[in-house]
């Protein structure tokens, strides 16, 4: 396990030579460290993590305190953080693939801090939870892995239309998750699939490796995944990931709650409920300025079940009925 420690110690020459060598005596593997100036004069501030079990980072506050110009150390891996990595990575480039390397960049929010004629010089911190969950899902790179988009669930909804389901297909701005560098991307349109048969459409989503779904409205995207009979093929695609943004995610679950409907239907709010929980999204976006905490927390009362509500840098990854979070935001977990 991970443990997280700071130790404070007097500003001196050789002060960080004597903790890292007696780490180094006591063969304490540090996984990164991290030194600079506290808000005290004089008192620089050592952030390391290493990795261990109790006893062995015991030892390691124990042998630190020792050291003379070390005046204070603490263990915060119990203690709320916000924890963020940075990484400078130089890239060779040439004239064919600078334009795709600047898009990945992008794509993954890094920034080119230095360019010459054949590198860059990436700059990237934050986490990489939400882009490690979906590799592991996949069990392969992005750049391997072939992916079918889905819009269909814009076209229920009053804030989309022919320009913004063409943003998502295409990538346009690039931090849609079609363009996230896949070995391809094709678009399967559910309220085309009536007409055409299983015996076309059902070898298309088989060979895909992942089913990329777009919001819109939920309950308007479930009626066309019942419709086009893609619905009663979910239980046979096991080795096939959902990701859906918004009501793309929110088809999964049992309700959604009247707040969220914008495409009526005999139906009412009721959608898939392939998961056992329910989904407020966007929580706390400028866009939707009723979207708070304190409408989530009615919204919940409402739904009567399991719910979360998530803010847009959270994500909900669910294998064989687990849920685990995966968040750089906020989210609250609802009935449980």
């Amino acid at each position: 396990m991970a443990h997280t420690l700071i130790a404070w110690m007097r500003d001196k020459p050789g002060v960080l030579n004597r903790v890292a060598g007696m780490l180094r005596r006591r063969n304490f593997n540090i996984d990164s460290l991290q030194v600079g100036h506290s808000e005290t004069p004089g008192i620089s501030r050592m952030t390391f993590v290493v990795n261990g079990n109790e006893r062995m980072v015991d030892q390691v506050i124990k042998q630190m305190r020792k050291i003379i110009d070390v005046t204070r150390v603490e263990d915060i891996s119990s203690l709320p953080t916000v924890a963020r990595e940075m990484a400078l990575v130089r890239v060779a480039t040439n004239a064919d693939n600078r334009s795709e390397i600047v898009q990945l960049v992008n794509i993954y929010r890094g920034e080119i801090i230095d360019v010459t004629l054949d590198t860059m010089i990436v700059q990237i911190v934050g986490s990489e939870d939400r882009v490690e969950s979906l590799i592991d899902l996949l069990g392969k790179p992005i750049s391997e892995s072939t992916a079918l988009c889905i819009p269909t669930a814009q076209w229920g909804h009053p804030m989309c239309g022919p320009d913004s389901v063409r943003g998502f297909v295409v990538g346009d701005p690039t931090d849609h998750m079609t363009g996230l560098g896949w070995k391809s991307v094709g678009l399967l349109e559910l309220t085309a699939l009536p007409t055409i048969g299983q015996e076309r459409w059902l070898p298309w989503v088989r060979e895909a490796d992942v089913l990329l779904v777009d919001g819109g409205d939920a309950t308007y995207l479930c009626h066309w995944m019942r419709a086009s009979g893609l619905a009663d093929f979910l239980p046979s695609l096991s080795e096939t990931v959902w990701v859906g943004v918004s009501a793309g995610s929110m088809v999964m679950t049992p309700r959604i709650g009247d707040y969220f409907v914008e495409w009526r239907s005999e139906a009412g709010d009721k959608t898939l409920g392939v998961v056992d929980f329910s989904i407020f999204p966007h929580l706390d976006y400028p866009g939707f300025p009723g979207n708070t905490l304190a409408h989530a927390e009615r919204w919940a009362a409402d739904i009567g079940g399991p719910a979360y509500a998530i803010d847009d840098a959270t994500a909900l990854q669910v294998v064989d009925g687990a849920v685990e979070v995966v968040s750089e935001g906020q989210w609250k977990r609802f009935g449980y």
